[in-house]
Parts: C-alpha cells; structure tokens; sequence
C-alpha cells in the first residue's frame, strides 16, 4: 500500500530524520533524483506496526532542493 505524506506528519518527520544521519547514503535514481528508503520505524509509542517510508529528493531547475 503507498500512502502519500505530507511535510507538517509526523510519519513524514520520523522517516525524514534518519535519513538525515551520515552514514545513511540516498541512492542516485536519475541525474537529479535520489532517494532514500527508512525501514521499520514506528510513528508512535503504541504503534505495532513498522512501516517503509521511501523519500525521493529532486534538485529543481532554480537548484533548490525539493523532497
């Protein structure tokens, strides 16, 4: 099941914040698109379900960075 997320989720928080470690490389896809996959993590406390959370970070013709 794909479930779209949005900046301001927390599931989009608690995927984001890992991949924002050293040592957790994104794996380029196409010239200016990589991505990184979060495996196993929880939303919250009483969550029991783990989830795997893809982001995919593009680098726009302006050179922002989109994710």
């Amino acid at each position: 099941m794909l479930i779209p997320l949005k900046k301001n989720m927390g599931a989009y928080l608690d995927a984001a914040g890992p991949a924002r470690l050293e040592g957790r490389p994104w794996q380029d896809v196409y010239k200016d698109t990589s991505f990184y996959m979060a495996k196993k993590i929880r939303s919250y406390k009483g969550c029991d379900i783990d989830s795997n959370m893809i982001l995919i970070k593009s680098k726009l013709k302006n050179g922002k960075i989109r994710l």
